[in-house]
């Protein structure tokens, strides 16, 4: 029989018969195990894309991500000096790369075929040839998408800096439909006293970056990032800078059609007085302290009407049988949207929450006046 030793649980990338490195499951941290006296240590705390370490030295290589995300150069090589603990650092254009047989040279995989980039060990020189440039829309919508990332996972600060960082990434629009990315992450931060709840978060910062689809059209911007929480996203430039406007918003979809429709002929029949069809979602037969609360509600609206105005505002796909919003508009089980009520000098804002029936089109289901809801489904 053989005997096995466990060294380390992760991912193994590299060893030189001294030293093992490897990464756990996420790739977002590096260790080194010294196989002698098997002493496990942490080099970097980041996402890990190459890591190799050099036979003849001991050193090891390895890329990470910058911390200036809008850089071109948005990722560090970073040799790493196991004895000493000493670091040299060289900015790149590329986080991937494969080492020389002869342990000379770097050769990083860039973007397009037409380009080439290469580092030279003994003088860690960077050597480049750039053919072809990424279009300058694409560039600047992937920065503005790594940041938040970056802000959602790494941000330990107070409610009035992550205001300055969030307004770099998210905005409201009008048009062509409401959509409210800042008003909503700052409610979700007041709520959650963190930029993501914990239930729509991924176990760590994605560690690559891949859009699915991504449309450009003049200045809005339609893409996925495929099946993370957070994956449908509208974005728009305003003086010539990207931000994020909506989450799942989907504004050119019938399905925005249709919900909007549906709203529209609730809210007539509140403004109109039709007690008994603005009630039909909910068995007004039942006493239960929901039905009541529904009652409450829409009693209040007709017996304002001649105070209060009606708006539909931002309208959010999701999926109900799951803790996030949806990736494609037929995917939609629920939807939420905010319905802007003024009276005179004052505004509030409430969430009205609808579900696809049996019959697969979409009904009202509840509404809240909890201001701290409005930007969540659930």
């Amino acid at each position: 029989s053989r005997d096995y030793m466990n060294l380390a649980n992760g991912i193994y990338l590299d060893s030189d018969g001294k030293n093992i490195i490897y990464t756990n499951d996420d790739m977002t941290v590096l260790e080194i195990v010294e196989l002698k006296t098997r002493e496990d240590k942490s080099i970097e705390h980041g996402p890990i894309y190459s890591a190799y370490v050099l036979k003849s030295t001991g050193e090891i290589l390895y890329t990470t991500l910058s911390e200036q995300l809008n850089a071109a150069n948005r990722y560090e090589l970073i040799k790493f000096n196991p004895e000493t603990g000493d670091k040299t650092i060289q900015a790149v254009s590329s986080p991937t790369f494969y080492l020389s047989p002869a342990e000379d040279k770097l050769y990083f995989i860039c973007n397009f075929w037409e380009n080439s980039f290469t580092v030279d060990l003994l003088s860690f020189a960077t050597s480049s040839i750039f053919n072809k440039t990424e279009d300058k829309d694409l560039e600047d919508i992937k920065t503005v998408i790594i940041k938040m990332f970056d802000l959602d996972y790494n941000f330990k600060g107070d409610y009035e800096e992550y205001i300055d960082e969030a307004r770099e990434i998210y905005t409201n629009v009008s048009e062509p439909i409401p959509q409210e990315a800042l008003e909503n992450k700052l409610i979700d931060f007041k709520r959650f006293n963190a930029p993501l709840p914990s239930n729509q978060k991924e176990a760590s910062k994605p560690h690559t970056l891949i859009l699915n689809t991504l449309n450009i059209n003049r200045d809005r911007a339609s893409l996925s990032l495929g099946l993370f929480y957070v994956n449908s996203i509208e974005m728009v430039k305003v003086d010539n800078k990207w931000f994020i406007a909506g989450f799942s918003t989907h504004p050119d979809s019938k399905e925005i059609i249709e919900i909007r429709s549906v709203v529209q002929k609730h809210l007539n029949d509140i403004i109109n007085g039709n007690r008994k069809e603005a009630l039909e979602y909910w068995d007004t037969e039942q006493e239960t302290d929901f039905v009541k609360s529904q009652i409450k509600i829409i009693d209040d609206f007709i017996a304002n009407n001649d105070k209060y105005t009606y708006e539909i505002g931002e309208i959010e796909l999701w999926n109900k049988n799951e803790p996030h919003r949806v990736q494609k508009a037929d995917a939609a089980t629920g939807a939420r949207v905010k319905i802007i009520i003024k009276n005179q000098n004052n505004t509030v804002k409430y969430k009205l929450t609808l579900i696809k029936s049996q019959k697969n089109s979409f009904e009202i289901n509840s509404w809240s006046a909890d201001p701290l809801s409005i930007s969540q489904y659930f």
